[in-house]
């Protein structure tokens, strides 16, 4: 397993209004609150929720900017899971990012041997 060296910073694509460009930005990275952890992402699914997130057809304009992403891959404490729910990507930050503070139920552990690009769709 290769680690990534954390910093105080991260990339994410962002969208800042309905229907408008998508943009990577350099955020800072925030501590969880109870019930969260923060992830390393290795890699994120494209879904079709995505496009409906983007187009303003799912999720409030209200949490604007936000990270999309619903699903993906990422590392936490030496263990790779599957990264999925809690709002990922439609109330609060998702996946299409290099880091993600989420529920500690949208974690579900990557059995040994599952290739973490094929679970980041799953």
């Amino acid at each position: 397993m290769v680690r990534t060296r954390l910093t105080s910073h991260y990339k994410a694509v962002r969208l800042s209004r309905p229907g408008g460009p998508l943009s990577v930005e350099t955020l800072t990275r925030q501590r969880p609150g109870p019930g969260e952890v923060a992830v390393q992402l290795r890699y994120a699914g494209v879904n079709p929720l995505d496009g409906y997130i983007r187009a303003g057809a799912v999720g409030s304009p209200d949490t604007l900017p936000r990270t999309l992403g619903v699903e993906g891959v990422g590392e936490l404490d030496g263990q790779w899971y599957v990264v999925h729910g809690g709002g990922l990507g439609v109330l609060r930050d998702g996946t299409w990012a290099e880091h993600a503070v989420v529920p500690r139920q949208a974690l579900v552990p990557v059995p040994a041997g599952l290739d973490l690009r094929l679970a980041a769709t799953a």
